[in-house]
C-alpha cells in the first residue's frame, strides 16, 4: 500500500488545487508506522523546503549529477523526496552519494543539473545542515549523445544548442523517457520534432533519434540494447558497450558481441559491466512473451539471493507450463552460453547447470 500512497497523495492535491475537488478525506489515518524521531526530522525538513529560497545559503555544488535513488516521506498529506545522487562523472563510487531533499517530482533517468541550498534543522539538540534542491532540469552530457551516436557509426563531437535545450526542456516538461518518445506514434512524433527543432537553426539530435526509431521499429537485432541505453543515457555504461567494428549479429551497430544475450533474453542476462535493475527493464522493454525469461529468473534469485541450488516445482507459482517455458528459454539462449546456462529438471526440482 505504502507504493501507492504517494500518488494517492497526488491524486487528492491535484484535485483540490485544479478542481476544489475534495477526496480521500482521512487519508491520514493510513497507517505510516514512521518512527517518532524520523517523523519530527522530517517535519523540520519540510518547514524549511516550504521557506522561501531567498532565505537560504545556495550550496557550492554545481555541475552535473546522476540520480542514484529518490525515496518518498509524507509531511500533513504533502509528498517530499530525499533524493540521493552523485556527480556526473565516470569516477563517483557509491562512497560519492550526497544526499538533498526536495518537494520537486524528478527524473532519475538522465543526468541533471541542480539548483541546491544549505539550511539547518534541529536533531537531537544539535545543529544539523541539510541540502534543499530548489529547482532542476535534464542535462544529458553531450558527451553521451557523443558515444550513444557512435554506436551507430556516427562520430562528431556534441555541444549544448538551441535543439539540445529545447530537447531537455521537453524532457523535463513532460516526464517523458526517449525511449516513450520512440515509442509515439506518427503523429505524435511528429508533433515532438516540431517541438524540438522550432526556432532551431541546425538539426543534430533529431536525426539520430529518427535513425534510431527506425530500428526499434523494426525491432531489429540490437534493438533492446538500444532501448536500454536511451532509456538510461549512462556514459559510463554506453562506452562499455561500445565495440570499433560493427557486429552483424546486431543490425551492423558498434556493439561487442557480448551484448547479443541481452538483446535476446534482458530479463535474465546483464549488459557488459552493468546490472540492469528490474523495474527499469520493466520500464522500457515489454515484457510480453517473455515469460519463460522470467522463469529463469526466478531460478536465478533463488539460487545466488538465497542460495537454494534446486527449486522445487511445486514452489514456482505463477507459471503456466513450466517444461514449455524451460525448452523456450533453453532454445533462445545464447549458443556461447551453453551448457552451463541451460535449465535442468532433477526430480522435480529445477536449477541451472
Amino acid at each position: 500500500m505504502l507504493k501507492y500512497y504517494e500518488y494517492l497523495l497526488k491524486i487528492k492535491s491535484h484535485l483540490k488545487k485544479e478542481y476544489d475537488f475534495e477526496v480521500l478525506e482521512n487519508i491520514d489515518q493510513f497507517p505510516i508506522n514512521t518512527d517518532p524521531a524520523f517523523a519530527h526530522y522530517y517535519e523540520q525538513i519540510a518547514v524549511k523546503i516550504n521557506e522561501t529560497k531567498p532565505t537560504r545559503e545556495k550550496s557550492s555544488y554545481n555541475g552535473g549529477f546522476y540520480i542514484q535513488k529518490i525515496k518518498p516521506f509524507f509531511v500533513n498529506k504533502e509528498v517530499y523526496y530525499e533524493v540521493t545522487f552523485t556527480v556526473a562523472n565516470g569516477y563517483a563510487s557509491k562512497f560519492d552519494r550526497l544526499i538533498a531533499f526536495t518537494k520537486l517530482d524528478i527524473s532519475a533517468n538522465y543526468a541533471v543539473k541542480l539548483n541546491i541550498s544549505v539550511d539547518t534543522i534541529e536533531v537531537f539538540g544539535s545543529q544539523m545542515s541539510i541540502r534543499i534542491i530548489d529547482d532542476w532540469e535534464v542535462s544529458v552530457r553531450p558527451c553521451e549523445l557523443e558515444h550513444f551516436a557512435s554506436i551507430f557509426g556516427i562520430n562528431r563531437k556534441w555541444s549544448r544548442t538551441a535543439e539540445y535545450t529545447n530537447l531537455m526542456f521537453f524532457l523535463k516538461r513532460t516526464g517523458f523517457t526517449l525511449v516513450e518518445v520512440m515509442d509515439l506514434s506518427d503523429v505524435l512524433y511528429q508533433h515532438f520534432k516540431n517541438l524540438v527543432q522550432e526556432k532551431v537553426k541546425t538539426i543534430n539530435i533529431l536525426p539520430l533519434l529518427d535513425t534510431a526509431r527506425n530500428l526499434l521499429k523494426k525491432g531489429d537485432p540490437g534493438s533492446t540494447v538500444i532501448r536500454y541505453l536511451l532509456f538510461k543515457l549512462n556514459n559510463r555504461i554506453i562506452k562499455d558497450q561500445y565495440y570499433h567494428i560493427a557486429c552483424d549479429l546486431l543490425s551492423g551497430l558498434m556493439l561487442k558481441m557480448g551484448c547479443k544475450p541481452f538483446d535476446q533474453m534482458p530479463f535474465v542476462t546483464s549488459l557488459i559491466e552493468h546490472n540492469p535493475k528490474l523495474h527499469d527493464l520493466f520500464d522500457c522493454i515489454d515484457s510480453a512473451d517473455r515469460e519463460h525469461e522470467l522463469l529463469a529468473r526466478k531460478i536465478t534469485n533463488n539460487i545466488e539471493t538465497k542460495g537454494k541450488l534446486y527449486t522445487p516445482r511445486e514452489e514456482i507459482a505463477g507459471f503456466d507450463d513450466i517444461d514449455a517455458l524451460m525448452q523456450t528459454y533453453n532454445n533462445n539462449l545464447y549458443f556461447g552460453h551453453k551448457p552451463q546456462r541451460l535449465l535442468e529438471d532433477y526430480k522435480g526440482h529445477i536449477y541451472i547447470n
